[in-house]
């Protein structure tokens, strides 16, 4: 397993119900970790605080808020809370309960920030997938979506300080949280105290954050502008690459940054949709058909570009990519 980066420094907040919070401070306490049972604050402390949360809905109910952590030994020190905390027979989480999880680096700023909005947009639908029902789409006001107005926002100048987005904290990925306190929040991870799941979606952000401040290239997930005309999540991708498409008597010719040319038939562009393997005509095509095929696109684009094709699971350890694809496997079954 590729050890946590060192380059990163995390906090965890975890929601449960069903005991108090001195009960849940002293169980981490006796597990030797410097802890105590705090009203509801914003405070970062040196030391694991358990809080209250008036927002789960019930009088024995708390949120376990850690300090700042870094690498495999803040990953050490999270396995000891939570076997504490599991150590409490009455301890359970329901589906009001939220993960959070905060991520700051060093040299963080906002362009990095838009990157990294942009893409978890992108590919909001995958990572739905890998989540409890409570948590996808808009399922949840406590971590709403950020497809629409709250990715296109994030691509304009000077958003973060003025968008109404960081107005409201409650998105599967809080800005607010990057002007109080410079750190990134994703909240759309559902309530658990299981260590296995925790840890691997701790390992997923590190890395898809990594891979998004450094993304370029083409992405199979890509959303095209509403209202956009055929082939408009490939041609958006070439301009913004540095390439051209340019239209000609059924013929499409494709320049790359890297200067390759290439003139393509609607049929081979098709080819490169998954509405290709339908039997309706291309133009009947629904939005969902005009979705670009991954390793089509892997090919078209590296005869054009130099950059690689983005992808969900770019740059993460495989055994964080399986154990999110069981999960999104076993999901889908249920």
């Amino acid at each position: 397993m590729t050890n946590l980066s060192e380059n990163f420094t995390f906090g965890i907040e975890i929601e449960y119900i069903r005991a108090d919070t001195s009960t849940v401070a002293d169980a981490i306490a006796e597990a030797g970790v410097n802890c105590q049972a705090q009203r509801y604050n914003h405070m970062t402390q040196s030391f694991w605080k358990v809080v209250t949360d008036a927002s789960l809905g019930y009088q024995s109910a708390g949120e376990v808020v850690s300090p700042i952590l870094r690498g495999e030994a803040g990953l050490a020190d999270l396995r000891k809370v939570l076997d504490a905390v599991n150590s409490i027979p009455t301890v359970r989480v329901d589906r009001r309960c939220g993960l959070h999880v905060h991520l700051a680096w060093n040299g963080m700023n906002e362009e990095q920030i838009k990157k990294i909005v942009a893409r978890y947009a992108e590919f909001e639908d995958s990572i739905d997938a890998f989540m409890a029902p409570s948590r996808r789409g808009n399922a949840s006001r406590w971590c709403k979506s950020i497809k629409s107005g709250f990715a296109a926002e994030a691509a304009r100048e000077n958003y973060i300080g003025r968008g109404r987005y960081t107005q409201d904290r409650y998105h599967k990925v809080n800005l607010q949280s990057y002007l109080r306190q410079r750190t990134l929040e994703f909240r759309q991870h559902q309530g658990t105290t299981d260590y296995d799941k925790i840890s691997h979606w701790v390992r997923f952000l590190v890395s898809f954050v990594e891979a998004s401040k450094q993304t370029s290239g083409a992405s199979a997930d890509y959303r095209p502008r509403s209202g956009s005309k055929a082939y408009a999540a490939l041609r958006e991708q070439v301009e913004t690459s540095g390439g051209a498409m340019e239209y000609s008597g059924r013929k499409w010719k494709v320049t790359g940054s890297n200067g390759v040319e290439q003139t393509y038939e609607i049929e081979e562009l098709n080819a490169l949709h998954v509405g290709a393997d339908t039997e309706l005509h291309w133009h009947d095509w629904k939005s969902a058909q005009w979705k670009l095929k991954q390793d089509k696109l892997a090919e078209f684009w590296a005869r054009h570009f130099d950059a690689e094709v983005d992808h969900i699971f770019r740059g993460v350890p495989s055994n964080v990519a399986e154990f999110l694809s069981i999960r999104a496997a076993q999901f889908a079954a249920a």
